[in-house]
C-alpha cells in the first residue's frame, strides 16, 4: 500500500513538474540568464512604438524592468522620420541625435516606417546625405557612433502592419545598411510570423500593451543580452 501510494505521489509531482516546465517555455516575459546589467545605461531612439501610444508602459520601461537597468531614456517622438527631406520630414532623427546621452551603454535605434508614410526616397547604399532613407541613416548611424564610441548600437525595424506592402522596402534597406555598416539589426518584420497586427496593434500600427509587455520588451531584453559585451 505504501508503495502504491510513494509510486503515484512520484508519478504526479514528475506530472506537475513537467507541466510547470511546459508553461515556463510557453511564457514571452521568459528571459536568459540577464547577469547585472544594474549599471547599464541604454538610450532609445525612436518613433511613437518608442514613445509608447495609448498605453501605459512603453517597452523601454518595460526592458528596463526585466534587465534592472540603472536607466532607460526614452527619446521616442510620435511621428518622427529619420530623413530630414524638406518637407517630408517630422522631428528627424539626423537633428535630433544630439540627445542621446554621451554616457549610454547602449543605443537603440527604433525605426517603424514614418518615412515611408511621407515617401521619402529610399537612395543607394552609398548615400551618406540626409535627403534619402539610405543616406539618413548612414549618417545617422555614424553621428551616433562618434557621439558614444564605446556603446553597443543596434537597429530594431518595424514589425509587419495594415500597410505591409509599403513598409517592406523600408525593412530591407535598413537590413542594407545595417549589414554595410556592421550593425546588429533586429528585423521584426520578417521574424515575427506569429505577430497579427489585427490583435497586437490597436489602430493597425501601435502596439497593444499585451504585446509589449509579453512579446516585444521580452525580445528586446533577450537581444540586448545575446549581443551586449561590457
Amino acid at each position: 500500500m505504501k508503495k502504491r501510494i510513494l509510486c503515484r505521489l512520484m508519478v504526479l509531482t514528475f506530472a506537475a513538474l513537467l507541466l510547470v516546465s511546459c508553461d515556463a517555455d510557453r511564457l514571452p516575459k521568459k528571459l536568459r540568464y540577464a547577469g547585472d546589467y544594474s549599471s547599464v545605461k541604454v538610450s532609445f531612439l525612436g518613433d511613437s512604438i518608442t514613445h509608447g501610444i495609448d498605453v501605459e508602459h512603453p517597452y523601454p520601461e518595460l526592458v528596463k524592468a526585466l534587465l534592472g537597468l540603472q536607466d532607460a531614456v526614452n527619446l521616442g517622438i510620435p511621428g518622427s522620420t529619420v530623413s530630414n527631406l524638406a518637407g517630408k520630414s517630422f522631428y528627424p532623427y539626423v537633428e535630433r541625435y544630439e540627445a542621446i546621452d554621451e554616457d549610454s551603454d547602449i543605443v537603440v535605434i527604433q525605426i517603424q516606417g514614418n518615412d515611408g508614410s511621407y515617401r521619402v526616397p529610399i537612395g543607394e547604399d552609398s548615400d551618406v546625405g540626409t535627403d534619402t532613407f539610405k543616406g539618413a541613416l548612414n549618417y545617422l548611424i555614424h553621428a551616433v557612433q562618434t557621439r558614444c564610441p564605446d556603446a553597443y548600437i543596434f537597429l530594431i525595424g518595424p514589425n509587419r502592419v495594415a500597410s505591409e506592402a509599403a513598409l517592406a522596402p523600408y525593412a530591407n534597406a535598413i537590413a542594407d545598411v545595417a549589414k554595410q555598416n556592421s550593425i546588429d539589426y533586429l528585423n521584426l518584420f520578417y521574424e515575427s510570423a506569429s505577430y497579427d497586427w489585427r490583435k497586437d496593434t490597436s489602430d493597425g500600427v501601435h502596439h497593444t500593451q499585451r504585446y509589449l509587455s509579453e512579446v516585444l520588451a521580452p525580445r528586446i531584453a533577450n537581444y540586448i543580452i545575446d549581443h551586449y559585451r561590457r
